[in-house]
């Protein structure tokens, strides 16, 4: 019996050529040597602004506004970690991930163990002390517009970090019964996470969370399309015998809605997303190393096609591949 596979192979674009210094060495094409490395150099880094919380003012409530984004804090619940109230010039650490690449340089893809979602932001809050220690703040509320979701049948729930049996981080639906988070829609009344709430438009989210055992990234998500049928991915690089992998790393870019899935690895050149739902625009990017030599490539597909598609690396910079992963923003 003969078995016919059938994929669908897209070529790359992204060319570069080996350069050579005035001693005729070869120059690396990149500052690092593996896929981590390379995230690293590129990751979004926090804000830094200051806060004077006064309980005596008028409301108690302190708000630093941050371009779009307002994170309020209340004097009265602040404290050191051994318990003291704290007063006082204070610091507010911010760093807001709302674009797919943020997500990527930041290794934080926007799915649970077994869902993906589509992501109204990530936030990583802290409250520092003059002397820039952690202090623990019973509540923290944070108002952002955020575009509607692309299925509006869909609720928007609150996700806390979380991890693979591997160690890979994902997010989780945050457990909210002790009453340690809620939500706030446009200032309605406070709803359970849980419960059913949409916006259409432009809408104010005010998340209020109790971070005193060390909560410090909230995710407004939403489970999409959970009801619509779902199906793996594969993604495999061209086979070549001169071409052995040291490190490599996929990333699937779900281009209409703010998300990003990691394939992970189940062959030498095999990479696997697992419950994709059909009939989405995706862009898949691998980045790989070979020693010290830097590739990539790149992949459109929709998912209603084929399930396997081929990735064609080749050597290239950077910079190119830096560019390349911001794309799709």
């Amino acid at each position: 019996m003969r078995f016919l596979v059938f994929y669908i192979l897209v070529v790359v674009v992204a060319i570069a050529c080996k350069k050579l210094d005035v001693n005729g060495e070869y120059v690396p094409s990149s500052r690092a040597y593996t896929t981590q490395e390379f995230f690293d150099l590129y990751e979004p880094q926090p804000g830094y602004f200051n806060v004077i919380l006064d309980s005596s003012a008028n409301p108690p409530k302190q708000e630093v506004a941050i371009g779009e984004y307002t994170v309020s804090f209340y004097p009265d619940s602040v404290y050191r970690l051994d318990g003291s109230p704290y007063k006082g010039r204070a610091m507010v650490k911010f760093l807001p991930l709302t674009k797919p690449s943020d997500f990527i340089f930041t290794s934080r893809p926007t799915e649970t163990k077994f869902d993906l979602l589509e992501s109204a932001g990530a936030f990583h809050i802290m409250l520092l002390d003059k002397d820039s220690a952690e202090l623990r703040t019973e509540c923290i509320s944070l108002e952002y517009p955020y575009p509607s979701m692309s299925d509006s049948s869909e609720a928007l729930q609150l996700f806390v970090p979380a991890t693979r049996d591997n160690g890979t981080p994902i997010w989780e639906v945050a457990d909210t019964s002790q009453g340690s988070l809620s939500v706030l829609i446009d200032n309605i009344d406070s709803v359970e996470v849980d419960s059913n709430f949409n916006c259409e438009g432009v809408c104010k989210i005010q998340a209020q969370f109790n971070n005193s055992t060390g909560l410090n990234w909230i995710n407004c998500d939403a489970f999409w399309s959970s009801t619509a049928a779902k199906k793996d991915m594969v993604f495999r690089f061209d086979d070549s015998e001169d071409l052995v992998l040291d490190d490599a790393f996929v990333v699937v870019i779900f281009k209409d809605i703010r998300s990003v899935m990691q394939a992970y690895r189940v062959e030498k050149n095999k990479y696997v997303v697992r419950n994709i739902p059909v009939d989405l625009d995706i862009a898949v990017v691998a980045v790989a190393f070979e020693g010290i030599s830097l590739y990539a490539g790149t992949a459109e597909h929709n998912t209603s096609g084929g399930s396997t598609v081929g990735i064609t690396l080749q050597e290239t910079t950077e910079s190119e591949v830096a560019a390349l992963l911001k794309a799709w923003d």
